[in-house]
């Protein structure tokens, strides 16, 4: 027993001591999913091990139009075509191919994207024109290019080598046509274990090339030719995505206004399936695309090249459910945009840039909204916020920021309008009437003052009448409305024996008692009381009959209502 008890130390030791080596931390958060205008909510923080934390409850949100402006000191450009954005130490570079001349521009942007660039143009790529697609990737502590371009015999691969640094002039390779390239347009790669995958569309063929760097991004890949696995026609941009596992490519198609999707599986070296998705009517002469999972959903933007349009796509929380398509319009003077870059989220703003072939570029942003009762925090656990305008918002959360363990999650939550009701004005009831009540038939649940849960109520007496309702969201709002009787109070009476108004009664009293009457002297001495079921007051007290003058009444009904005061004249 013994040895069995050391045995289990043993291995508890040890695998404490992995859990502690391999630990790293994790980010996640919990928040609603919906909640209600003024409504607090709480985020949750399931974070574990960070050194820091910075929550934005507004940031940037792809449901919403984006704003834009164009760029012109962008260096030399001629006809740029495709355009790619890294993020260093040393802050965010833009690498922009010329469809013209075949050279390269690089724009340096420092530590944010809204600063104006330092641009610079490389020279001519390859030695071949018509420059493309191009993707810059880090492997180790080195950074490569790669750039597809060419018509025809032209139609190459291009690896730029600029060791440590993008900032650096490039050496230059020319890998000539691996793959079956016709007039390749867009690329993407993607590294994959130890290989490095690229994927390309050829223009002229219909067709898309693999390209697999087996031995390192040092040596020419080894290149397939996929065929049209997904009715491809004039094929220009693409934007692969990797969705639960399975790697899915999206390719537009110039040719027929429309998208396509290929299925690679868990694999980009398994062979692709695919299908057409269409493009709604909205597509029109669509260039290139970028896709994006922002917080729960997925998004695709794409350029309609002659119409200088941009295109989003919602597929919602699922990759595979035909997509909503919604044209947004001109952002930011585009002029025949070419390119799309990837969107890029720097803390709560999202950017991308577009290349347009009048060498100019849009910048594109979706700002952080006013709409949270806190903008942001650096608390772990952030203090109850709410918002005061329904919408779609992204609550973000980045950890270790600037470090290498920086992570960013998104998560969306809904926020809804509370119910708009009313029980109508304040109104007067004549005495043996009804009124109905009712905020309306389509909400969830009702509670009302008078103890009921049906959707509307009668009415027959006096007092303020308030309900509460809550809608299919959850939200509530409460009404409340005065109702009075239009009661006839005779103002004197003649208790002389004459039996002609010798008593002084209210007749509403015989159809609802639940009242008392109390009557009052000028010096506050109670004269009598009653309950409204009575027959009135007879102008005696303790049996003597009073002499003439005014007394004053309180009526106090039995529901609460406000009570009535005034006085009454009694005239001998």
């Amino acid at each position: 027993m013994k040895e069995k008890l050391l045995r289990l130390k043993v291995i508890l030791v040890s695998l404490s001591c992995f859990i502690s080596f391999a630990g790293r931390a994790q980010i996640d958060f919990i928040v609603p999913d919906t909640v209600c205008i003024r409504d607090s909510m709480q985020a949750v923080n399931m974070s574990s091990d960070a050194s820091s934390y910075y929550w934005n409850f507004c940031s940037g949100n792809l449901a919403y139009i984006p704003e834009g402006e164009n760029l012109t000191n962008i260096g030399k450009v001629n006809g740029p075509s495709f355009i790619d954005i890294v993020k260093t130490a040393e802050g965010f570079y833009a690498f922009i191919t010329n469809h013209v001349d075949g050279t390269l521009t690089r724009d340096y942007f420092g530590n944010s994207l809204l600063n104006e660039p330092v641009s610079v143009n490389l020279g001519n790529t390859g030695g071949i024109s018509h420059l493309e697609g191009i993707q810059v990737v880090s492997e180790g502590d080195r950074w490569y290019g790669f750039v597809t371009g060419g018509i025809g015999v032209e139609s190459s691969l291009i690896r730029l080598e600029f060791g440590s640094s993008p900032g650096n002039i490039p050496v230059v390779t020319n890998l000539g046509n691996i793959g079956e390239l016709s007039y390749p347009i867009d690329f993407f790669m993607y590294r994959e274990n130890d290989v490095w995958i690229g994927l390309t569309v050829n223009y002229t063929t219909n067709a898309m090339s693999r390209l697999v760097f087996s031995n390192g991004l040092d040596n020419p890949p080894d290149g397939e030719n996929l065929g049209n696995p997904a009715d491809m026609n004039r094929p220009c941009g693409l934007h692969a995505m990797l969705d639960n596992g399975n790697w899915f490519v999206f390719v537009t198609n110039f040719g027929s206004n429309t998208l396509s999707r290929i299925d690679f599986g868990a694999s980009l070296l398994n062979q692709p399936s695919g299908v057409n998705i269409g493009g709604s009517g909205t597509l029109s002469s669509p260039f290139d695309l970028t896709m994006i999972r922002d917080c729960e959903r997925i998004f695709g933007l794409v350029v309609n090249h002659y119409n200088s349009e941009l295109v989003r796509i919602d597929f919602g929380d699922n990759i595979m459910t035909e997509p909503v398509y919604q044209n947004v319009g001109n952002i930011g003077d585009m002029y025949q945009p070419h390119g799309l870059s990837e969107v890029f989220r720097d803390k709560d703003v999202l950017y991308l840039l577009t290349a347009n072939i009048n060498n100019t570029l849009t910048r594109m942003y979706f700002p952080p909204c006013d709409n949270a009762s806190i903008s942001s925090s650096t608390d772990r656990n952030p203090p109850r916020i709410t918002y005061n305008q329904p919408g779609e918002y992204n609550i973000s959360l980045m950890i270790d920021e600037g470090l290498p363990t920086q992570e960013v999650l998104c998560r969306n939550i809904i926020v809804f309008n509370n119910p708009d009701i009313s029980l109508g004005n304040d109104t007067v009831l004549l005495p043996g009437t009804t009124i109905m009540l009712s905020p309306g038939s389509e909400f969830r649940s009702y509670d009302w003052t008078t103890g009921e849960s049906s959707s509307s109520v009668v009415i027959n007496h006096p007092g303020e009448y308030g309900v509460e309702v809550t809608d299919s969201n959850g939200c509530s709002s409460s009404a409340t409305i005065n109702v009075s009787i239009e009661l006839y109070i005779p103002e004197f009476f003649t208790p002389n024996g004459d039996t002609f108004n010798d008593t002084w009664e209210v007749e509403y009293f015989r159809i609802n008692p639940n009242v008392t009457v109390e009557i009052f002297d000028r010096f506050g001495i109670k004269i009598t009381s009653y309950r409204g079921s009575d027959t009135g007051w007879d102008g005696t007290y303790r049996g003597h009959p009073v002499k003439a003058d005014s007394y004053w009444y309180v009526m106090t009904f039995d529901d609460g209502s406000k009570p009535l005061t005034g006085y009454v004249t009694v005239v001998r």
